[in-house]
């Protein structure tokens, strides 16, 4: 097996050799908006008997101490490519490599370590290959009644691009819920992309909630979303999800990705915290938005433990000792800058 550098769009592949679809994460266009703020691309193929067998986009990291490491956003992969990653990387002085794959990963040989995950841990997807009057039929009761109520008072949907408003309301959604999310900078850039679009709920000129979604490779994704502080009992959220869903069954998407879930647990289990046959624990980070999402029906995924790849031993260990000192650091009240 041969890795090679793709630098040429042309050479990229939208799914993997066995057909299977790429998460976003691993798609060119998700890779040039990173550039766009700053961020060094990688993208590798391996190559067998002249045929591209895989692809994976990486994200590439420098820190001190000569530390530099890729980091492997949602790869489907299996062992054996993986080793031949693994032998580039150590080839080209990589110190380690971060992976969060789509896959449960059963490779040997290998120094890792658990870590926590950067995207999702969990997810909660809807089904838009039926019929949309029968995903209608599969929420919960008072979520269709949300969606006639917000109908009923008037509330309507428009998609324009506008960071400005998009903001606004942001600011409000992080100051109510105690939030911390990427800057604005980082949603300018997202949605100057072609694939991402706005779409915000009015009430008359009141803007009630805006989101950021990305469509691509047949699903579309609820990436940010805001809500304002006025209106609240119009139900301006609920509708336009609905609306969403409509506009990505008519774009022929056959998924509608909430891209963030609380994970599941047992009913039973202490502090479960149940709605429409999907349970939660209630001290859940997402334990706000997972009532809400439930409520729309689906089904919740899990991805694999993320881990990190151990290249260069001495140093790794110099960097994780970094971050532990960093961290004390914060734990007696230092605030990172």
């Amino acid at each position: 097996m041969i890795v090679e550098e793709i630098e040429e769009q042309h050479m990229w592949q939208q799914a993997y050799a066995d057909g299977s679809q790429k998460s976003f994460l691993q798609s060119w266009e998700y890779g040039e908006f990173l550039k766009i703020i700053g961020r060094t691309i990688l993208r590798l193929e391996i190559k067998e008997k002249g045929k591209t067998v895989h692809q994976l986009q990486c994200i590439e990291n420098k820190g001190s101490f000569g530390v530099h490491f890729l980091y492997l956003p949602h790869p489907q992969i299996n062992s054996a490519y993986l080793h031949a990653y693994i032998a580039y990387a150590k080839k080209k002085g990589y110190t380690f490599l971060r992976i969060e794959p789509t896959n449960t990963l059963n490779h040997t040989n290998i120094q890792t370590t658990p870590t926590k995950n950067r995207q999702p841990h969990h997810t909660w997807v809807t089904d838009l290959t039926g019929d949309l009057e029968d995903v209608l039929k599969n929420m919960h009761s008072k979520t269709r009644y949300n969606i006639r109520l917000a109908n009923k008072k008037g509330v309507r949907i428009e998609e324009k691009k506008d960071i400005n408003l998009y903001w606004d309301i942001h600011e409000m959604t992080t100051k109510r819920n105690k939030l911390v999310s990427h800057d604005r900078a980082y949603c300018e850039a997202l949605l100057s992309s072609s694939h991402c679009r706005q779409f915000t709920a009015y009430h008359e000129e009141t803007p009630l909630a805006s989101t950021i979604m990305l469509e691509i490779n047949g699903v579309m994704y609820y990436l940010f979303g805001a809500s304002s502080n006025e209106k609240r009992n119009y139900m301006g959220p609920y509708l336009l999800h609905w609306h969403m869903m409509n506009i990505a069954k008519k774009d022929n998407c056959h998924t509608y990705d909430w891209w963030g879930m609380a994970k599941k647990v047992e009913e039973e289990t202490k502090n479960a915290t149940c709605f429409h046959n999907f349970c939660w624990d209630k001290d859940d980070e997402l334990n706000g938005v997972a009532r809400f999402k439930a409520g729309f029906s689906g089904k919740h995924i899990a991805y694999p433990d993320a881990e990190e790849i151990i290249l260069n031993k001495f140093k790794y260990t110099l960097h994780t000792l970094k971050n532990k000192i960093r961290n004390n650091k914060n734990i007696v009240g230092h605030q990172r800058q």
